[in-house]
Order: structure tokens, then C-alpha cells, then sequence
């Protein structure tokens, strides 16, 4: 029998999560700090209750999850999201914020599009379905994931105990406007990911990030999309 020179990476799956996973979330959540204040262990077994928990397992080791509920799920993260948009915005389902160990971090875009094809179909209108949240202070090496796998960033928000995170909406956003097919159609701007008050300010002005690369100072930079007007 052959043997290979370089081991065989192990190999990363998805599925939805039981009540026997809790401690394994709980770790995961735990390790968060304080962008993890719902992480308690009665408050992530509720969520069992309210909608899905959904894991990704590397060799067998849960290293990323997140909880799908409904956007009126009476939950303090579903209240505090509530709370973050207006009415007209709310959609039917929040992705709640994930957790991940290092290692997990670079299969989230992996981790968001497999679980994509499950919750969030295609459709034409994705803004009224779900929008996921991203702590802003830890969430840095996720939000990568969540480009990835084709969301767009549309708001930032302070949730609970005034803590901000992003809000982002997942694929089907990104179709060019009516009238702008091209790129001069289309205004670009490129900001430091720290600068989270003028990465607010130009999403408040209509703007969305699409992408994130490393900067000139090799710091992550935002990529912000608006199509110009006609």
C-alpha cells in the first residue's frame, strides 16, 4: 500500500445540532469574552426551543456554529436585533451572532454556504428573509466568511449592553441596479475595517461592503459599494 508524503486535511462538515452538543457551543461561546453576553448555558440550550443550531465539524471537532430563529422569537438576542431595525426592515429570520474556534475561522465562508443552501434559498427578495450579525470587536476574522460566502454588510448597530455588530444580508443584494450595468455606474470607497465610525457613516449614506483585503499599512480594509445615480 502507498503511503502519502503529506497528511490528509481533515475533512470539515456541516449538520444541524442536538441538545448533546450543547457543551461543545458552550465552549465555543465561552471563549468569546464579552462579545458573548447571551452566552450562557440556559440561554443557548433555549434557543433549541426558538429555532436551529447549526454546526461545522473538523475532523470530527465542532469549530464553528450559529443559531437560525425567527426574527420574533422572544430571545434577548432576537430582542436586541429587533431593536437595532426599523420595522420596514425587519426581516423573518436572524443568523445570530457565531462563534468559532481560530481554526474555525477559516472555514466560515465554507461554513456559510453550505448552510446557505439549506436556509436561504435563492430568492427574489433576500433583505426580507435574514439578516445575520457579526460583533464588531471580535467578529474581524469572521466577517471575511461572511464575504465569502456572498453576503453583503448594510448596517452597523450597537446591540446589547451597547456593543456594536454588523448587520449583513446574505446573497442576492449585490444585483446591479436598474440602468447601471457597468463599473462607472457604480462608486467605490476603501476603508480601514478599524474606522468603525466612517464604515457606519457611509452605510448610513446608502453604501454596502462587499469584500475585505489588506490594506496598504497591511491592515484589513472595507470595500464599499453605491451605485451612482443615473
Amino acid at each position: 500500500m502507498e503511503h502519502s508524503l503529506y497528511p490528509v486535511p481533515p475533512r470539515f462538515t456541516v449538520r444541524r445540532l442536538v441538545l448533546m452538543d450543547l457543551a461543545a457551543i458552550c465552549t465555543l461561546y465561552g471563549a468569546c469574552g464579552r462579545d458573548a453576553p447571551w452566552g450562557t448555558r440556559e440561554t443557548l440550550a433555549a434557543l433549541f426551543g426558538e429555532g436551529e443550531w447549526w454546526g461545522g465539524f473538523l475532523g470530527g471537532e465542532l469549530v464553528v456554529c450559529c443559531a437560525c430563529v425567527p426574527a420574533r422569537s422572544a430571545t434577548p438576542q432576537a430582542a436586541a436585533l429587533r431593536g437595532a431595525l426599523a420595522p420596514a426592515r425587519l426581516p423573518a429570520r436572524f443568523l445570530l451572532p457565531p462563534a468559532a474556534m481560530p481554526e474555525g475561522r477559516a472555514f466560515a465562508g465554507r461554513f456559510l454556504s453550505l448552510l446557505g443552501e439549506r436556509l436561504w434559498p435563492p430568492c427574489a427578495s433576500p433583505e426580507k428573509r435574514l439578516a445575520a450579525a457579526v460583533p464588531v470587536k471580535t467578529g474581524g476574522l469572521l466577517l471575511n466568511g461572511f464575504f465569502e460566502a456572498g453576503f453583503t454588510l448594510f448596517l452597523v448597530r450597537p446591540l446589547a449592553a451597547l456593543r456594536p455588530h454588523y448587520l449583513l444580508t446574505p446573497p442576492g443584494l449585490r444585483q446591479p441596479a436598474p440602468g447601471t450595468p457597468n463599473e462607472d455606474a457604480v462608486r467605490r470607497v476603501h476603508i480601514p475595517l478599524a474606522d468603525t465610525l466612517a464604515v457606519s457613516r457611509l452605510l448610513e449614506q446608502g453604501f454596502c461592503g462587499t469584500a475585505l483585503y489588506d490594506g496598504a499599512d497591511g491592515q484589513p480594509a472595507l470595500r464599499l459599494e453605491r451605485p451612482n445615480p443615473a
